[in-house]
């Protein structure tokens, strides 16, 4: 099976899918409840970006995890064929949530 960020998309570009379904998050707080609460809307707005059921682990579950960093949720090895798609989508959706979290309030 694919890893989601290598889904296809039927009729939008993933980036636009993806703003589309970041436009209620806002990152108003600096505390840990806001943040988790943050990271969890992101993910979920990324599991809706590319149909599946989850992509990104919650936020409490994060530190009992054996995965180290967001490639290893998302990316296939390394040396997969796949692995520059998967990093060029990835950057893609990176600057969209940047664009999105940064912009005036």
């Amino acid at each position: 099976e694919l890893f989601p960020i290598l889904k296809p998309t039927k009729h939008r570009s993933h980036q636009t899918q993806f703003l589309s379904n970041l436009e209620h998050i806002k990152f108003s707080g600096d505390d840990i409840l806001q943040l988790e609460t943050t990271w969890n809307a992101i993910g979920t707005a990324f599991s809706n970006t590319f149909g599946t059921f989850r992509t990104l682990p919650k936020y409490r579950d994060i530190l009992h995890s054996d995965k180290n960093t967001i490639y290893d949720f998302l990316f296939p090895p390394k040396n997969s064929p796949f692995f520059p798609q998967a990093e060029a989508t990835y950057f893609q959706l990176a600057d969209a949530l940047h664009t999105h979290l940064s912009k005036d309030k």
